[in-house]
């Protein structure tokens, strides 16, 4: 993944270019078409979800809880906590993701531990924790 791309998001925005660009060695990219779930209600959590381009709805019991842009992020509580999905996530066009999966949080809480404490500073906020 291009750093540059991974730098304008607000979530990296603030690391340096050196710990973007250890990021963007270790992160994946998806498209994923309109109207597509990325994330479903109770499935296990693996990987945590960064919107590069598009947008997406988050759904609880089929009420819309949050509406998702880029540079949002989600399913973080799941990987952090360990839990299940607390809520689905549909694409309402199509959308770029960047992700990373549970051995990709391990390596960035030893070499970036504050990607991690933004990622739990969020839960905290959004009451997931």
């Amino acid at each position: 993944m291009d750093p540059a791309v991974l730098s304008r998001l607000p979530f990296f925005s603030e690391l340096s270019e050196d710990e973007v660009a250890a990021i963007a060695r270790n992160v994946d990219e998806v498209t994923v078409a309109e109207g597509r779930d990325i994330v479903r209600e109770g499935d296990f959590s693996y990987e945590v979800f960064v919107i590069v381009d598009g947008a997406a709805r988050v759904h609880r019991d089929g009420d819309t809880v949050a509406e998702l842009e880029p540079g949002d992020f989600f399913g973080e509580g799941g990987v952090l906590g360990k839990g299940l999905r607390a809520a689905s996530v549909t694409t309402k066009q199509p959308t770029r993701l960047v992700t990373l999966n549970h051995w990709d949080i391990q390596r960035l809480r030893k070499e970036i531990p504050q990607v991690l404490e933004r990622m739990e500073q969020a839960m905290d906020q959004r009451g997931d924790s």
